[in-house]
């Protein structure tokens, strides 16, 4: 029910002050909100799927700060900076909450600063992220969301091409995830075009994937990322991927953004993050061909938040603006003028239906069922119903729904390797 209210909430204030029903700009509200996310996420209790399993070490295998060892730091399972930050935060407070409410409040300050500056419509962007990116990077992927926070910070440095500053950082974000590896790579790419030139490169990095995935993936991986990178990777791309869901990735990671970016491309002057464009649709293209990479596309999310939510107004702005055309069009108006906007107006709402594609996605993805793990559960059931620190209660086996989640997805990267 929580979840429910705040996402109406931000509806209503969307239309309240995105689209100037109101003519007040309410700042006090926006960071209410930020609050808000702060509090649900670093007060739940057992509520998230990866959550569960930092917990469980943070109780039995993290040191406090004064007995961690060197050596512990450098064999354990997790990176070295995600290591500390768990340690440091139980020696404050030895209980797994304080750990989550620090994340939550660096994550959801960095992201809710960030989207502040550069949305247009700053309550679509929450709405977006809220239903499309709450639950993951807030209750997921506690090591990589840090990573990705770092790099919204560093963009600025990436964009100016302080190339100094930027790898220093990245080179942080690698010790709180060895994902943020391929942020070495972006400036590589920064001024590459979606043009015939741009596919031909794009083109040229799909044939040499399939020949690497067909020949040795595993072993070239271990080279580069070492017996810990390449385990993991191991288990991501042991998911099998028919032709059909092929498709429908292209279609929802690689189509639906590109009709967004050449709509943002006729209507805008100047698109935003030009310089991430090429990057996406390079990241997607890996995510089609070796699924287990399709984690580094996490690293763009904040900026395919404000991406969307600026278009969704560009598109509202249009909207409103060809209806104005056609009511006040008088006589001396043609009537292939009056066509050329009615036209222009069809293809505005056709783009918007486009948006319904990500939606159908997501819900799909909550809705999944999990009889196949524990009877009568669905997706939506590691994040809900929702419990806090002050309740403590579970009326769900999230704990081994989780847990038979992850059995199941090592059993099939077991099968789909022999």
């Amino acid at each position: 029910m929580i979840y429910f209210l705040v996402l109406l909430s931000l509806v209503f204030s969307s239309i309240l002050f995105d689209f100037n029903v109101s003519k007040r700009q309410f700042d006090k509200l926006y960071w209410f909100y930020l609050l808000v996310f702060i509090l649900i996420a670093g007060l739940r209790w057992k509520v998230g799927g990866d959550s569960l399993s930092y917990e469980r070490s943070f109780e039995n295998e993290i040191p406090n700060l004064n007995e961690i060892s060197f050596e512990f730091i450098s064999t354990f399972q997790w990176e070295p900076l995600f290591v500390l930050l768990l340690s440091l935060c139980k020696t404050i407070v030895n209980e797994f909450w304080f750990f989550q409410f620090v994340h939550a409040v660096f994550v959801n300050v960095i992201l809710f600063v960030f989207i502040k500056k550069y949305a247009s419509k700053k309550y679509v962007a929450l709405i977006i992220y809220a239903f499309f990116f709450y639950f993951y990077l807030d209750f997921e992927i506690l090591r990589e969301s840090i990573a990705i926070m770092i790099f919204v910070l560093v963009y600025p440095y990436f964009s100016k091409k302080k190339w100094l500053k930027y790898y220093m950082f990245v080179l942080i974000a690698i010790l709180f995830h060895y994902s943020a590896l391929i942020l070495l790579l972006f400036p590589l790419f920064r001024n590459s075009k979606i043009n015939g030139k741009g596919f031909l490169i794009l083109s040229l990095i799909a044939l040499f994937l399939i020949f690497l995935s067909s020949i040795f993936p595993i072993e070239l991986i271990m080279l580069f990322l070492g017996d810990f990178a390449s385990n993991k990777f191991e288990a991501y791309s042991g998911v099998g991927v028919n032709i059909v869901g092929m498709i429908y990735t292209f279609v929802v990671f690689v189509v639906f953004p590109y009709c967004i970016y050449m709509y943002n491309k006729r209507y805008q002057q100047v698109s935003l993050f030009d310089d991430l464009i090429y990057i996406y649709f390079s990241l997607s293209l890996v995510f089609i061909l070796i699924a287990g990479l399709g984690r580094f596309l996490n690293y763009l999310a904040p900026f395919v938040i404000v991406y969307a939510a600026n278009t969704f107004g560009l598109m509202f702005n249009n909207i409103k603006n060809s209806l104005k055309r056609i009511l006040h069009s008088n006589e001396n108006v043609s009537s292939d003028r009056i066509i050329s906007r009615v036209v222009v107006l069809i293809y505005v709402l056709v783009c918007l239906l486009f948006l319904f594609v990500p939606v159908y996605h997501k819900v799909n993805y909550y809705f999944r069922s999990t009889d196949n793990l524990i009877k009568d559960t669905h997706a939506y059931n590691v994040y809900y119903p929702y419990y806090s620190v002050f309740d403590k209660e579970m009326t769900i086996d999230r704990e081994g729904l989780v847990d038979e989640n992850l059995r199941e997805a090592f059993n099939n990267a077991l099968n789909n390797k022999k």
